[in-house]
């Protein structure tokens, strides 16, 4: 047998005897309850934050797996539609100076990230912002997706995901516009903005009628 085959045989066998051991221990710490390792078992709540869009100055929004949607509203006030389970939810905060911090937050055990089924309920997070809100939105997402649809703001728009997808699609800014992704894919269409960065380290980026 070849060295280099020996060799690729070897680590296989250790990455399996690693991953035997770590389902031993997630069983372990789960107390030996499948049940444990549901899709997602939280229980959830659908629950709604509003706030007079002229005292929010800017919008830093954080998330690691829940999509989130931008939509236009002809309200003036800034409204967050989301669901609050009892091991997860977000953490709201207003600042002095207007900036408005939502942040993902989450109580559940390590173990209970895995999962051995699929096919569980999805939820979406939706951010509603007024025509002509004045404010700049940030959005930061790991592995969860973004969707923005006509979308009207005076401010700026900035996107940063590690491998959730990005779609934007009939959104008029008047401040600058910057999408940024690792893996995930980016696809902007028939967009409006005063400058525009779009960058993807290794997903597809497609640009189409993008006016700056």
């Amino acid at each position: 047998m070849k060295k280099a085959t020996k060799a690729a045989l070897i680590s296989a066998c250790v990455l399996i005897a690693v991953g035997v051991v770590l389902c031993v221990l997630s069983f372990a710490a789960a107390h030996g309850d499948w049940n444990a390792y549901e899709v997602d078992s939280d229980t959830y709540l659908s629950k709604t934050e509003r706030y007079d869009s002229k005292q929010v100055s800017a919008l830093i929004f954080t998330d690691s797996s829940c999509d989130v949607e931008l939509i236009r509203t002809t309200g003036s006030d800034l409204i967050i539609y989301y669901n609050e389970g009892e091991k997860s939810g977000y953490d709201f905060s207003l600042a002095d100076d207007g900036t408005l911090t939502v942040s993902f937050r989450s109580e559940r055990k390590w173990y209970e990230w895995f999962s051995l089924s699929f096919g569980g309920p999805t939820h979406k997070t939706v951010i509603a912002v007024p025509d002509g809100y004045v404010g700049d939105i940030e959005i930061r997402l790991e592995s969860a997706n973004l969707m923005v649809g006509s979308l009207s703001t005076n401010g700026a728009l900035a996107i940063a995901t590690a491998s959730g997808d990005i779609t934007l699609t009939q959104a008029e800014l008047a401040g600058a516009l910057s999408v940024l992704t690792t893996s995930g894919d980016i696809r902007v269409s028939s967009c409006t903005a005063g400058d525009v960065s779009v960058h993807s380290t290794s997903g597809d980026a497609f640009v189409d009628s993008l006016t700056c």
